[in-house]
């Protein structure tokens, strides 16, 4: 059911990354000609948060799953770009996905080693990482750049997971954004 969820969520959001234009301006003949530049500021208020919001999650994740490849290669981790890859992928799932993302290379690190000190070296390189870049690096990268407290990210993360699964947890962050912007430009909301 979540592989499905999250197929359906990913053709989706192709298919209107593909038509953006003329969802906007459905959206736009919706709302009405009196609400016309209201509705504009909004959706370029919200694209340009969620895109910068994107991108810098992007550089963090793309430069995490290097450093983690270049710290297994180290270690001496067999396919150490593949399981910084997966990292990378996985760390777009907040709050769980780099525990997610963690088991593989240290199952893998246990089975093929004689000991474990590969494996508990493998977690350890990827937790203290992780607790690092979290609590030292991302607040001051993301800030309050997408308008939202942390509190009120956590409460969204929630909110959106309970109603969505895993999709509602990897989409809280761009939902809630939109959310804050709507409530900004129209007061009714």
């Amino acid at each position: 059911a979540a592989f499905g969820q999250a197929a359906f969520s990913f053709v989706l959001s192709i298919f209107m990354l593909l038509s953006k234009s003329d969802l906007a301006d459905r959206v736009l003949r919706i709302l009405g000609e009196s609400q016309m530049t209201v509705a504009t500021r909004a959706m370029n208020d919200a694209s340009v948060r969620v895109s910068r919001y994107l991108f810098k999650q992007f550089v963090l994740n793309f430069s995490f799953g290097l450093l983690v490849s270049g710290m297994l290669v180290v270690l001496g981790l067999k396919y150490a770009f593949l399981w910084g890859f997966l990292i990378f992928l996985m760390r777009y799932v907040p709050y769980i996905g780099i525990w997610l993302g963690v088991l593989p290379p240290a199952i893998f690190a246990f089975a093929t080693s004689s000991d474990s000190y590969l494996a508990l070296m493998t977690i350890g390189v990827i937790v203290v990482m992780e607790l690092i870049l979290n609590n030292a690096i991302e607040p001051f990268v993301y800030g309050h750049s997408h308008g939202v407290s942390e509190v009120a990210q956590l409460i969204s993360a929630a909110v959106w997971s309970f109603l969505w699964g895993p999709i509602g947890l990897i989409l809280a962050n761009p939902i809630t954004t939109c959310l804050l912007v709507l409530g900004r430009h129209a007061p009714a909301f």
